[in-house]
């Protein structure tokens, strides 16, 4: 799994690239200009991510109206930390947010082996102050770091803003029995109400009826859908090339109860979306979808995160699959005047 600030389960020896600390912290530091290639050869290398992997970034851009960049930061002929924003122009604001159905953007950091928590604490202000100097110039910033990255001073002191988020997340699987006894009440009475009532578990293709039964969950609480079928279609065709995606279905009767949809990299499953057919009893069979999609992630050797919420309802769901709140750092500047007025407004008016 990945360790604090990106660092992930292969990264050391990964590292270890026969650049000594002491030669790198004595070489001039170079300079290169912003390169999505170098990037994309980078994160094949590296354990990045896969919200910051450049195939999603395309798509997830091309189908929020934004662009993406990244910053490199590279010592002793090596790269050694990226930074992915993206941003669009607006009305002559230049604003950096992140696109649709990508939870995190921003740093990745590797480290040397062997740092002392001085030198690791050091090593990531000297990286993170490097990120900040060369972004571009903005009027209006918005971000959230992957719950591994635990060190946001470099930020505060540049004058940015904090708010915590949370996702939850359960790092291990390798022992399904020990997770499932984990489970409070609640989880466990929902799927053997699910599996008493005959609701099966499926693989499926099929995104339109995925989108349907998605949509449903949408309609009931009366909010507009984010993203679009072309989106969701889009993203599963792409993901599903990389073998980086899966889809459940609970059915019953030839009826699809609930759907969920899982994508994944070398390290983590995350669950991007799922939803019920509100408009029938489904019996507790999303609770069912989410136990079949952790012994997918047991069986490939995957943490697995609910890419949760801070709405109490969605916590109280996760929390009962007794899965670890992980806090992520959401970051926040504003040097708009004119943007930081209108933020100040909405805020009023939403009491």
């Amino acid at each position: 799994m990945l360790q604090a600030s990106l660092i992930s389960k292969s990264s050391l020896a990964k590292i270890d690239t026969g650049v000594s600390t002491k030669s790198i912290n004595s070489s001039k530091l170079n300079i290169k200009k912003n390169n999505k290639a170098r990037y994309e050869t980078f994160s094949k290398q590296e354990d990045i991510p896969l919200f910051l992997q450049p195939w999603w970034l395309d798509i997830a851009c091309s189908q929020s109206g934004l662009e993406w960049d990244v910053i490199l930061y590279e010592k002793g002929g090596h790269i050694w930390g990226s930074f992915v924003y993206t941003y669009k122009n607006k009305m002559g604001f230049k604003i950096i947010a992140p696109p649709i159905l990508t939870p995190i953007t921003g740093p990745y950091i590797k480290y040397p082996s062997n740092q002392k928590i001085a030198k690791k604490l050091s090593w990531e202000k000297e990286i993170m102050s490097y990120f900040i100097d060369n972004l571009p110039k903005f009027d209006n910033f918005i971000m959230c770091f992957h719950h591994s990255i635990d060190n946001w001073l470099p930020f505060y002191w540049k004058g940015f803003k904090q708010t915590t988020e949370y996702t939850h997340v359960i790092e291990d699987l390798s022992n399904l029995d020990s997770v499932y006894e984990n489970f409070d009440h609640m989880a466990r009475n929902n799927i053997k109400r699910a599996l008493k009532k005959d609701v099966k578990v499926i693989d499926s293709d099929d995104i339109e009826k995925f989108y349907e039964i998605n949509k449903i969950t949408f309609d009931k609480q009366g909010v507009k859908m984010s993203y679009s079928l072309e989106y969701i279609k889009e993203l599963y065709i792409k993901a599903k090339d990389r073998d980086s995606v899966i889809i459940k279905f609970a059915k019953k009767d030839n009826k699809v109860y609930s759907v969920i949809m899982g994508v994944y990299d070398k390290n983590t499953l995350y669950i991007l979306l799922a939803g019920s057919n509100r408009t029938i009893q489904t019996y507790g069979a999303e609770y069912l979808l989410f136990w079949e999609m952790m012994k997918f992630a047991s069986e490939h050797n995957l943490s697995y995160d609910f890419e949760g919420s801070i709405i109490e309802g969605v916590e109280k769901r996760n929390r009962s699959f007794g899965a670890i709140p992980k806090p992520m750092f959401q970051i926040t500047k504003t040097p708009s005047k004119i943007l930081s007025v209108k933020k100040f407004v909405d805020s009023l008016r939403r009491g």
